[in-house]
């Protein structure tokens, strides 16, 4: 799948959601590069399409929201 990342500004239910640095200007991108690149709006427009369930099921499985073995603060 690919999505259009609106080359950075993505205007939804009254707000902009932006990429995280102003140079980052993708158009059309793939699943693949959207996790490569860290795009903001791609992964909104993943989770959009998912659903607030699958999306959750989905983070889990990869072990977000568990502690991660690691002995540090935070």
């Amino acid at each position: 799948s690919k999505y259009n990342c609106e080359m950075g500004q993505w205007k939804i239910g009254g707000r902009t959601i932006r990429e995280s640095d102003s140079k980052h200007q993708y158009g059309w991108i793939s699943v693949s590069e959207i996790l490569a690149y860290s795009s903001n709006i791609g992964t909104g427009k993943m989770a959009l399409q998912m659903g607030a369930e699958r999306l959750r099921e989905g983070l889990k499985d990869f072990g977000f929201g568990e502690k991660s073995g690691v002995d540090m603060p935070g």
